[in-house]
């Protein structure tokens, strides 16, 4: 394989090494700038190594090694003090790995959904209830009996 920059051959390459070092300081700038990587997505950190290096990285393979680095970034021991922050508020205590569900097209989980469940009928006590998410789950498996008491107010 060829090192050198130009040529449409390049483009379509895996990341080279200068590029996984500059992904690095982009994640790092981030971290810094933040306290979190929640804000930043892979098109983010492609559009900044295509303004960079003047090549373009949007192609699947590439985009897809860049959102294996983030992910791995993410992953790495010096994030340890971003996963041990914690959001609590009642009995809800939300991870860095929940509030991560808050961003781009996931899933939410259920902390979130109950933490934010509480805080609405926080906000309008009289006129709203929401059912904790496992309620459902439970009125299935156990009946009315097993789901009786938590309306009990």
């Amino acid at each position: 394989m060829a090192r050198g920059g130009g040529g449409g051959g390049a483009q379509n390459s895996p990341l080279r090494e200068e590029h996984v070092t500059c992904v690095q300081s982009i994640l790092d700038e981030f971290l810094q700038a933040y306290g979190s990587l929640i804000p930043v997505s892979t098109e983010e950190v492609v559009a900044k190594l295509e303004d960079i290096f003047q090549q373009e990285f949007s192609t699947p393979q590439r985009r897809v090694s860049v959102q294996q680095l983030l992910q791995s970034y993410q992953r790495l021991p010096g994030t340890a003090l971003l996963r041990g922050f914690r959001v609590s508020y009642k009995r809800h205590v939300l991870t860095m790995d929940d509030l991560q569900t808050l961003y781009g097209p996931n899933w939410l989980n259920d902390q979130v959904m109950n933490m934010y469940g509480d805080l609405v009928m926080d906000a309008v006590p009289d006129k709203v209830h929401f059912f904790n998410s496992f309620f459902y789950d439970k009125l299935r498996t156990r009946g009315y009996e097993g789901v009786q008491r938590w309306t009990k107010n």
